[in-house]
């Protein structure tokens, strides 16, 4: 393996396996989550909930609809969940050599730290995807994804008041809550169901793993759905230039959406985001130590 044949290689290639089986998996679950958030309370086009959403995508621009924006995330989604899982590692290692912090402590600010440096990577990755799963048109007519991108570029540059880095507070607040909440119950529980990973079958500690990971991700996603509804909010065309949410800081947008359209409004597209990260939780946890077992296995670190 070479210059590969080390722990932040072997941690990488398994975070990035992780993430491009989950987007490949639950892409579909994800515009429709966007779609149910970006709309506005009352609006004559309005969804009425999951399956009318998935119904009236596939009717009116056909079924390759659920995948639109689905080139951003496979070109970030890789690099994405690699940085997760080793900034996670590395944060982690360090806390816990230099601190006298408890494992879900350690945990809870290692993977705070992860979702704030992933959250920065994908940022411009989100704002494009917004655009593209918001467009109503057939697949055929929606522009790629290097094209909004040019766009976006020329008409309002790269920073946060309608260019690239548009939302770029509501990205950080939506990983960092998520990560630390993920990654912080994921320690604390694993131990204490699986004492001794040695005394345990692959099959029942990869089962275990799995449904564990289902359950963080699922109350990671209750916890943080009010940044992923600011966020789709502001990178799309609310946070436009002359848009309702244009120059808003995420907080005042959460504010906002609640005075207008009740508090229930900050959960839009729940359902939507538990079906997808619920297993994607599972997944990504159960992949990425299968993969790092794999490497760790067969090219022991020399």
């Amino acid at each position: 393996m070479g210059i590969f044949n080390n722990e932040p290689c072997y941690r990488i290639a398994s975070g990035g396996a992780a993430g491009l089986t989950e987007i490949l998996l639950f892409h579909p679950l994800d515009v429709v989550k966007t779609r149910l958030q970006s709309q506005t309370k009352g609006s004559a086009d309005a969804f009425n909930g999951i399956a009318d959403c998935v119904r009236k995508t596939i009717r009116n621009e056909g079924f390759p609809a659920l995948y639109k924006g689905i080139l951003p995330p496979i070109c970030a989604e890789t690099p994405k969940r690699a940085i997760k899982f080793f900034c996670f590692g590395s944060y982690n290692a360090y806390l816990s050599r230099n601190t006298g912090l408890s494992n879900a402590a350690c945990g809870s600010i290692a993977g705070l730290g992860s979702g704030l440096t992933e959250g920065l990577f994908i940022t411009p990755f989100e704002r494009v995807k917004i655009l593209l799963q918001n467009s109503k048109g057939s697949l055929k007519e929606t522009p790629s994804a290097a094209s909004q991108m040019r766009l976006v570029v020329q008409q309002h540059g790269f920073g946060t008041k309608g260019g690239l880095m548009t939302g770029c507070t509501a990205t950080l607040g939506r990983h960092g809550v998520w990560n630390a909440i993920y990654f912080g119950l994921f320690r604390t529980v694993m131990p204490i169901i699986v004492p001794d990973t040695k005394a345990v079958s692959k099959t029942e500690l990869n089962t275990k793993r799995f449904f564990l990971g289902c359950l963080c991700g699922t109350l990671a996603s209750c916890i943080n759905i009010p940044y992923d509804v600011a966020k789709s909010r502001i990178q799309s065309l609310g946070g436009l230039p002359g848009g309702k949410f244009h120059g808003m800081g995420v907080h005042k947008v959460m504010a906002e959406i609640a005075r207008v359209e009740g508090q229930a409004a900050l959960f839009a597209g729940l359902a939507a985001k538990l079906l997808r990260l619920c297993p994607a939780g599972g997944v990504m946890m159960m992949m990425n130590e299968v993969v790092y077992e794999y490497l760790i296995t067969n090219y022991p670190l020399q």
